[in-house]
């Protein structure tokens, strides 16, 4: 995430800010439903990874409840919903959505392309809430 961070600092710094947005914008105005709802993926990674004052686990966790709410059991979304509540406080919350995330199947394309990685993180994610 640390490469993707600077890479959005960079555009936040740079007043490119407004054209990431619109690109995700557009991506959920075509469909939403794209991918189990990638696009809420990349809109709430913006707001966990943004400096403050952008950065915002609450506006992070809505948007990754939209994601969940066009696939629950996607280990993507549950995994970044995981990393909200994490970064809001919620270690509880946190830990329940970790395990979903590990003990889904990976039911999208990019679940199976990250599905390594997703699961490797999941688990560091569970040890830090205990």
């Amino acid at each position: 995430m640390a490469a993707s961070s600077k890479g959005l600092i960079r555009v936040a710094t740079s007043g490119d800010l407004p054209k990431l947005e619109k690109a995700v914008d557009d991506l959920r105005d075509i469909d939403e439903t794209y991918d189990n709802g990638v696009a809420w993926i990349f809109a709430g990674s913006n707001y966990l990874a943004l400096p403050r004052p952008i950065k915002s686990a609450d506006k992070a966790r809505v948007r990754f409840r939209k994601a969940q709410g066009i696939s629950s059991d996607s280990p993507r979304n549950l995994y970044f919903s995981a990393l909200a509540a994490m970064e809001a406080g919620s270690v509880k919350q946190a830990a329940k959505l970790f395990q979903r995330s590990l003990d889904a199947p990976a039911v999208s394309t990019s679940d199976r392309d990250l599905e390594a990685f997703l699961r490797e993180q999941a688990k560091a994610g569970l040890a830090k809430c205990s």
